[in-house]
């Protein structure tokens, strides 16, 4: 008979493979479903930053983002130790773009912007290296990038390690752009901080889901 119908397509047929990441798929979910209604950026991090083994869980988490024809538009650029000089430089170049003459203080725009690159122990550069194709247009790839950020920020939360996600006038700067070594078809999606939680944060309130929801019934 029809088994019991559990989301997917009405009458499909469980899966069996024990390969397969549907499996116990009841008890995963619900730590999976506390863990994201728990999750909370953290604004101020510290020392130290993730292991390279949680570095990769978060990668990897990052890279099973929706991805429309499987064009793997995401890469990243891990800034750590001096080469956060480097993401200073960015930051600078791009308090910089678009003034003109002498800056009423410019040394203090300059400090102000280099600060920020040291407010993690690193942080990854989420790039989406865009491609022409017949059916993913460049805006699909985009966004896959930008799942790709939350999912990095998800597996984050998960491993006890701080996270949050930056933008701000670096992602649209030219200068930033080629500071960081950007190619012309790819798009600094942002900026994901990774530290050492330094405040506790409360969950973030919900309960108002429903406000936020339209229903379409007839």
């Amino acid at each position: 008979r029809t088994p019991p119908f559990h989301g997917g397509n009405r009458g499909s047929t469980p899966l069996r493979d024990a390969n397969s990441p549907y499996q116990n798929h009841t008890k995963v979910a619900m730590r999976s479903t506390e863990m994201l209604l728990k999750r909370r950026s953290c604004p101020r991090l510290g020392a130290p930053g993730p292991t390279l083994e949680q570095l990769e869980i978060m990668i990897r988490s990052a890279l099973r983002a929706a991805d429309h024809g499987r064009l793997r538009p995401s890469r990243f650029i891990v800034f750590q130790d001096e080469g956060l000089e480097r993401l200073a430089d960015a930051y600078e170049a791009a308090a910089m773009e678009g003034l003109e003459g002498p800056v009423e203080a410019e040394a203090a725009i300059r400090q102000k912007a280099r600060a920020k690159a040291r407010r993690a122990p690193m942080v990854v550069a989420v790039v989406s290296a865009v491609e022409e194709h017949p059916k993913v247009p460049a805006e699909e790839q985009i966004q896959s990038t930008a799942a790709a950020c939350q999912n990095l920020l998800n597996a984050a939360f998960a491993l006890n390690v701080g996270a949050y996600w930056r933008t701000g006038s670096i992602v649209r700067s030219e200068r930033a752009r080629q500071v960081i070594g950007l190619a012309a078809h790819e798009t600094l999606v942002g900026l994901v901080y990774l530290g050492s939680p330094q405040v506790v944060l409360e969950p973030a309130d919900t309960s108002d889901w429903q406000e936020k929801v339209s229903w379409v019934r007839t």
